[in-house]
């Protein structure tokens, strides 16, 4: 449920990366109230990689299997750490898989995140009851679990119906919409279903994971019954944060294709990352803004000479393509036949309108281009080079540091998880076929993984202690920026503004 670049127009994507602004800005403020928000952050990054992991698991629902969202059960888990961490995972679900975009991050972050918050203040209502049972607090997850994807639902068609073409088919788009909001209750029931089961799972094993101060800027104290209770908020200085040293990446990672081709020696491998980031940003939704079809034969010329510039091989921009390609070819396959009113021509029963093949051609060249430009963007330097680069650029450092260590550890978590379910197989276990025995044991499988990725942040955390953390920072002076990274950046922006200038020229000729 992610929306590709080159989708949506300026307007929304601007207002997506406000509110994602915003609501990072406030989960971050609720964070750094805690009495030691240092400690947190290495749990948040590896139940950030664990759900990371765990959002790829498919489970068979006939006729199709489905993959699981987690925003409900992620604002359970990891309460004002939510947002945060799907935000990270956002990030690297577009650099590793191709999911999502660089220029709609904003949106897809107020899709998930949204629904995560809302669902953890929904699941501390279950605390109003202190004596109560694993039983209530399951239902609660219930709720919470399925919130989540009803919210996610109704924001992600939300946000596609009112930015389609104004003249598609009302009656269409009507259908469709109650089609695929329908479509996704059974997923809102698994979800929650499943959700219960974890939550049940957790109270028994870590419950900690679900009822401590982590994330939830609370205090907890025995009540004469024994129970938990959470009582008035803590309020600490912020604790400055910063990674002093992070493991290089793994062959596992190099593999992932983030960091495949940054030794390689061309113009843009030798750009200096802080104004390489800015110059590449400001071209990308400049492109994303673009609306007339006289400019796109511009745009390709131009992201084409960047890409050679490169030096990157094309079958590596091909696999780039491919997975967020096959939402884009469809969308682009049914617009000239649903969306205009001028007849361009007839096939048999189908009618092609003009407006929807300029509308699939814009969306199609906008998408290629930006995904080209984000290609070249982080696969010309190393992954942990563009982080510390955002972090001198101001780039909060708590984000910073969630993703760096979910990068570091999500490879090593994916395994241990393989090999739970390898285990699992072993002993006769089979997923083929849906069942309530499928859903408890892949509940069981993601409660064990987050469990352990709870208990080895502990050993993580105090190895960072050791090796220095909070004690360095990243400026732009480790960032030594030359007299032709310069003019590279003046040249970026030049163009960038070439192609707004000509936006405004050709809008106000064809007034």
């Amino acid at each position: 449920m992610h929306v590709p670049d080159g989708f949506l127009p300026g307007v929304v994507l601007a207002g997506g990366y406000i509110v994602t602004g915003a609501m990072t800005a406030y989960s971050l403020r609720k964070i750094n109230q805690q009495e030691d928000p240092r400690a947190e952050i290495p749990k948040a990054a590896l139940l950030t990689a664990a759900f990371f992991i765990a959002s790829a698991i498919r489970v068979p629902v006939p006729p199709v299997s489905i993959h699981l969202l987690l925003s409900g059960l992620m604002g359970v888990v990891l309460g004002w750490y939510a947002f945060p961490s799907i935000l990270v995972g956002l990030i690297l679900q577009f650099l590793v898989f191709g999911h999502g975009g660089f220029t709609t991050l904003g949106v897809n972050a107020v899709i998930m995140g949204m629904p995560a918050v809302i669902a953890f203040l929904v699941f501390r209502l279950a605390y109003r009851r202190p004596n109560a049972g694993t039983g209530w607090f399951a239902l609660w997850g219930f709720i919470a679990g399925a919130l989540g994807v009803v919210l996610a639902v109704a924001l992600f068609y939300t946000v596609i119906i009112t930015t389609l073409p104004a003249d598609i088919d009302t009656e269409l788009e009507r259908t469709a919409t109650i089609a695929l909001s329908l479509a996704h209750l059974p997923l809102a029931l698994l979800e929650g279903l499943f959700t219960a089961l974890l939550v049940s799972y957790l109270r028994r094993v870590k419950p900690e994971l679900i009822e401590g101060t982590f994330g939830r800027n609370r205090t907890r104290v025995d009540t004469p019954a024994g129970q938990p209770e959470f009582v008035a908020p803590v309020h600490r200085a912020t604790v400055p944060r910063r990674i002093v040293r992070t493991p290089a990446p793994s062959d596992a990672q190099t593999r992932a294709g983030l960091d495949q081709y940054a030794h390689l020696d061309s113009p843009v491998h030798s750009w200096a990352m802080t104004t390489k980031l800015v110059g590449f940003i400001v071209l990308m939704f400049t492109f994303a803004l673009v609306t007339s079809v006289w400019l796109l034969i511009p745009m390709v010329i131009v992201t084409a000479i960047i890409f050679h510039l490169s030096k990157l091989p094309y079958p590596f921009l091909r696999s780039r393509l491919q997975v967020p390609g096959f939402f884009i070819l469809i969308i682009v396959l049914i617009l000239p036949f649903v969306a205009g009113s001028t007849v361009l021509f007839t096939l048999g029963p189908l009618t092609i309108y003009t407006e929807g093949v300029v509308a699939a051609v814009l969306l199609a060249t906008r998408f290629i281009c930006i995904i080209t430009l984000t290609v070249v963007l982080f696969g010309t330097d190393t992954f942990l080079n563009a982080i510390r680069a955002m972090r001198a650029l101001k780039f909060p450092d708590t984000l910073a540091d969630i993703t760096l260590l979910t990068y570091r550890y999500i490879f090593e978590i994916g395994n241990m998880f393989t090999q739970m379910r390898i285990a699992v197989r072993l002993r006769g276990f089979r997923s083929n076929q849906f069942s309530l025995q499928l859903v408890s044991v892949l509940a069981s499988l993601l409660g064990n993984m987050l469990v352990r990725s709870y208990e080895q942040s502990d050993r993580v955390y105090k190895a960072m202690i050791l090796r220095g953390y909070g004690f360095g920072t990243v400026s732009l002076s480790e960032f030594a920026v030359t007299r032709s990274d310069t003019l590279k950046l003046i040249a970026m922006l030049a163009v960038a503004a070439a192609f707004i200038v000509g936006q405004f020229a050709i809008g106000s000729l064809l007034l």
